[in-house]
């Protein structure tokens, strides 16, 4: 394999994938670091853990992450802990179970 790599002839891409615990996503500077991070680690898809986000504000938290889909875990009176986020022309992302503190995911790529 290395033998065709080196000549080009075998070109493999993996996109990276991260998880977490941001401890607040609902910051502009928070907001700014995510995205840093998510193109200096090539990042595909992550699991952002602890985000606080209140489900009045999901839509302009998200706003921030332009070129990315995303899966909550909101509900009614209680702040958005869990965001599932990845690239669509990369991944496709399936949720299987959710609850507060547990998502089951399958992730294809």
């Amino acid at each position: 394999m290395w033998g065709l790599r080196k000549k080009g002839l075998c070109k493999t891409h993996m996109d990276n994938i991260l998880c977490w615990n941001i401890r607040g996503l609902n910051g502009l500077n928070k907001k700014e670091d995510i995205s840093l991070v998510l193109r200096k680690h090539n990042v595909g898809a992550a699991g952002l853990l602890e985000t606080k986000v209140k489900p009045q504000n999901i839509c302009k938290v998200a706003s921030g992450l332009q070129g990315w889909h995303y899966y909550s875990n909101t509900q009614p009176a209680t702040k958005d802990r869990i965001w599932v986020i990845w690239k669509p022309n990369k991944y496709t992302i399936k949720i299987e179970k959710t609850t507060e503190q547990f998502w089951g995911i399958l992730l294809m790529v």
